[in-house]
């Protein structure tokens, strides 16, 4: 009797599972809609030396953008998207320099963290067809 007991409780758990793999339907990939921007700090160590004379790390920060909530093919909608991006490097050039006081800030971090993102950023609004 105890085996048929966790037999129909083994049967009941399986059918839930089943069930629960039907209810949930397909599982569609879903793009996601952000642009990442990346503020680089160049950083000499002058602690250990190599024999060419140095080492240099490079530290970033990382930011995502996301624009799902905009409509890129609208041009208001698209310069948002620009402007939340240039806002989003200035932050995390600032971020760097709260981190990393005693380096000399980068006086091209912003730009720099801007090249990459805002051809990412082009590029989601051409795809969208806007920007126009």
């Amino acid at each position: 009797m105890r085996k048929a007991v966790f037999a129909s409780v083994a049967a009941r758990l399986a059918l839930a599972g089943m069930g629960l793999a039907v209810a949930a339907g397909p599982v569609v990939a879903q793009e996601v809609q952000e642009v990442t921007v990346i503020a680089p700090l160049s950083v000499r160590q002058p602690v250990g030396r190599t024999s060419s004379g140095g080492t240099v790390d490079l530290i970033t920060v990382t930011h995502r953008v996301g624009y799902a909530d905009l409509d890129l093919t609208r041009s208001a909608d698209a310069a948002a998207l620009r402007a939340r991006v240039d806002e989003t490097a200035k932050v995390a050039c600032k971020q760097l320099k709260t981190l990393y006081p005693l380096v000399p800030a980068d006086p091209d971090c912003v730009k720099a963290a801007l090249k990459d993102a805002m051809a990412q950023a082009d590029a989601a609004i051409a795809a969208a067809g806007g920007g126009k």
